[in-house]
């Protein structure tokens, strides 16, 4: 290295001078850059005007630097390359970094083994892979992650794995069924609703079945909870009903009695059962696919698989009564659903 002293400006001087080891760091920065890089270098950071301050020094010299050393970098590698030495190998560069003929290019080698190249070309939006385990070298993969932040894959299917007594949890809920078909209900020796074939107003002669409920007429029917269910929320029960003929104004009213118990619990009746909600036919439901909401049970799903037994009974309306059966497609719940099953097969 050269002994010359490089002469610093003075208000530079003055901003250094009241830390012994700044001023001896950049001293020795700027011995360094003055041999390695030379006349280049010194042009980059050449200031005009008047004498400049430490400021100015600092500022010119920042871009400078990092444009200078890439370059330099760049020729490195270049010349590693064409050598046959392969950048990904740390023992190979390890053995460059020794026998190279000055500090300055022992430094760069150093520096040349903490970039993590890549290949020459890659796929738009996909995520890179490390490639091997240095840390050092990455490769193009299928899995895509576009700009609004949707995961996709551009060829084949996307597999997920989770690993032992795991799963993919959302934190934010979503929503699914859990479904009672008609034909699944059981219904009483007594009291219970007509099993009718109806065309829904479409002619031709094709009739499909129905629960045509009265007054004081029930079904029972039970719900298992899904492993994917949150535990301890709401299910939100509702039935899929029409009308026959026109009841605008009319009214008619369900009754829902239930029991529930998870896996080891013991049987309980959740606040608000029963529950006797009251609908108000706003318009001609006569052959429509209407939504009637027959209550929010509370949370009681303590664990996966918990049952809940129920009773639906069609109980007389508080006035205008509905004088036709009211014709039930379907029964089914909401539930607030958080992860892609249960981790355990018995537990959440």
């Amino acid at each position: 290295m050269s002994n010359k002293k490089p002469l610093l400006p003075r208000d530079l001087m003055m901003f250094f001078n009241s830390n012994r080891e700044i001023q001896r760091f950049f001293h020795d920065l700027v011995v360094v850059l003055d041999e390695a890089l030379g006349p280049d270098f010194l042009s980059a950071i050449a200031l005009t005007g008047s004498e400049p301050n430490a400021e100015d020094i600092i500022q010119a010299l920042v871009p400078a630097l990092a444009a200078m050393m890439e370059s330099k970098l760049k020729d490195l590698e270049l010349e590693i390359k064409a050598a046959g030495v392969n950048l990904h190998n740390p023992h190979a560069l390890d053995d460059l970094a020794m026998t190279s003929n000055d500090n300055f290019s022992g430094y760069l080698i150093e520096e040349l083994k903490k970039r993590v190249t890549g290949p020459s070309s890659s796929t738009d939006n996909a995520l890179a892979r490390f490639d091997g385990v240095t840390g050092k070298l990455i490769q193009d993969s299928s899995l895509l992650l576009d700009d609004d932040g949707n995961l996709s894959k551009d060829n084949d299917d996307l597999l997920v794995t989770c690993g032992a007594n795991k799963t993919l949890e959302l934190q934010n809920i979503v929503y699914e069924d859990i479904q009672v078909s008609i034909s699944n209900v059981r219904v009483p020796t007594s009291n219970a609703p007509t099993e009718r074939l109806y065309n829904h107003g479409i002619g031709g002669g094709v009739t499909f079945p129905v629960l045509g409920f009265d007054t004081n007429e029930y079904i029972y029917f039970d719900i298992q909870t899904s492993h994917s269910m949150k535990l301890n929320t709401i299910l939100d029960n509702h039935i899929h009903f029409m009308t026959p003929t026109d009841g605008t104004g009319d009214r008619f009213k369900f009754q829902l009695d239930v029991i529930v118990a998870g896996i080891g619990g013991s049987w309980t009746v959740p606040a608000g059962s029963p529950f006797t909600p009251e609908h108000l036919i706003t318009a001609d439901y006569t052959n429509k696919h209407k939504l009637f909401e027959i209550a929010d049970i509370p949370a009681s799903n303590t664990t996966v698989s918990s049952i809940y037994k129920c009773k639906l009974t069609r109980i007389a309306a508080t006035a205008d009564e509905y004088s036709g059966e009211i014709y039930m497609e379907f029964t089914d719940c909401h539930y607030q659903k958080n992860t892609m099953g249960s981790r355990q097969e018995g537990a959440k």
